[in-house]
């Protein structure tokens, strides 16, 4: 890096993964993204599994989500917009076993799996003779799915097709005219088993070596990565975790709606016809109590802002009022100042009378201008009052 003066000028320039501007934004935004959360009481065991999840899943989800015991559903769901979020991924315990739903939001379709068998990550690391660990570089990249043994069901079966598109869509695409080899680090496996229906999902490490050299030859030239032209084999190293599933229920919503296949209980016409009445005539009372709060807060909101008006044309009455009587003060403080000019007047042609030593004048009185209690003209305060002798004696 150059340098000007003492401090380094940075010329190199740093692109976000997924290109700039508002292109990459989009195509970002296009992108799978899921959320993977743990719902009710769960034990330790699976809570590390939720941990290997989400790190199968990465980067298109939060690696160190926090859950909270008051978090509903219908919290993730209302912020699942926000975040850009297609998928939830459900993990549950019962006294009956545990379970593992796949949602896709906002508007579903749900499935619902018993997890037959699992294995954590490090359960998987422990049996092997040489475990690999993922690096950073491992988790930049979404990794490669692959969909085995689901063609010729997913064709017969709705169910099983719906359950093919919730895996398909759970991981980003990858587009091989612009993808590079090298960023392909993981391979995740859905393999579905004909007889049982049972599902297996495991996650592998993919590494690429040169072909036609042994170990230790690659060992004391130490060959990486793969040459232009040049043979390479792929191996595949399980990382896991490792999961075993059984399809128990398919519903049309978000863990929510009609119920499209369940694996205990099986329905006749007449009883899938009355289901399907009954969820219809839910979801018309829930239209009509949406209508009805609305129209409750639009009533409320009429009704504050008339208040607010009336109080705003209250106050611009009493303001009014107030101006109008201070203007009548006014008209009545002068009207008594003429009035006591012309009581001076006449006082200074009488025959005698009393001044204050403020200027207040006042008539004479018998007992030598001592104050009488039946003046009404004199206030309540003390003064010291001087008398004044008659003009003409």
């Amino acid at each position: 890096m150059p340098r000007r003066g003492s401090s380094r000028r940075k010329r190199r320039t740093h692109v976000a993964q997924g290109g700039g501007g508002a292109s990459g934004e989009a195509e970002l935004a296009k992108q799978p993204r899921s959320l993977v959360v743990r719902r009710g009481k769960v034990p330790a065991p699976l809570r590390d599994l939720v941990t290997d999840i989400r790190t199968m899943l990465l980067p298109a989800t939060a690696e160190r989500l926090r859950e909270r015991r008051r978090n509903t559903l219908r919290d993730y769901t209302a912020v699942a917009p926000t975040l850009g979020l297609s998928h939830l991924w459900l993990v549950s315990a019962t006294e009956a076993g545990s379970y593992l739903k796949i949602a896709g939001v906002p508007a579903g379709p749900t499935a619902t799996f018993r997890i037959d068998a699992y294995s954590l990550a490090k359960d998987v690391r422990g049996f092997q003779r040489r475990p690999v660990s993922l690096s950073p570089a491992d988790v930049r990249s979404p990794p490669l799915l692959v969909l085995n043994n689901w063609g010729a069901a997913a064709a017969a079966d709705k169910k099983v097709a719906l359950v093919a598109e919730l895996f398909r869509h759970t991981v980003p695409p990858l587009d091989v005219r612009t993808v590079v080899l090298s960023d392909v680090r993981r391979v995740v496996l859905v393999d579905r088993e004909d007889a049982s229906g049972a599902i297996h999902l495991r996650q592998y490490a993919l590494r690429v070596a040169r072909a036609g050299l042994s170990r230790a030859v690659r060992k004391m030239i130490a060959v990486r990565g793969v040459r232009r032209g040049a043979r390479s084999s792929v191996k595949l190293v399980e990382i896991g975790p490792r999961l075993r599933l059984s399809l128990v229920k398919v519903e049309a919503g978000v863990c929510d709606g009609e119920v499209l296949y369940h694996a205990h209980v099986v329905k006749s016409a007449a009883e899938a016809a009355a289901t399907a009445d009954r969820l219809v005539e839910r979801e018309e009372t829930r239209k009509r109590r949406r209508e009805e709060q609305e129209g409750n807060v639009a009533r409320k909101a009429d009704a504050k802002r008339a208040k607010r008006e009336r109080r705003h044309a209250a106050a611009a009455a009493r303001a009014a009022g107030q101006g109008g009587a201070a203007a009548a003060d006014e008209d009545g403080a002068s009207s008594v100042e003429s009035g006591s000019d012309g009581g001076a007047e006449s006082d200074s042609d009488g025959e005698g009378g009393w001044v204050s030593d403020d200027g207040e004048e006042g008539e004479g009185s018998d007992d030598g201008g001592r104050d009488s209690p039946n003046d009404g003209r004199l206030h309540a305060t003390t003064h010291c009052f001087r008398f004044r002798p008659p003009l003409f004696s």
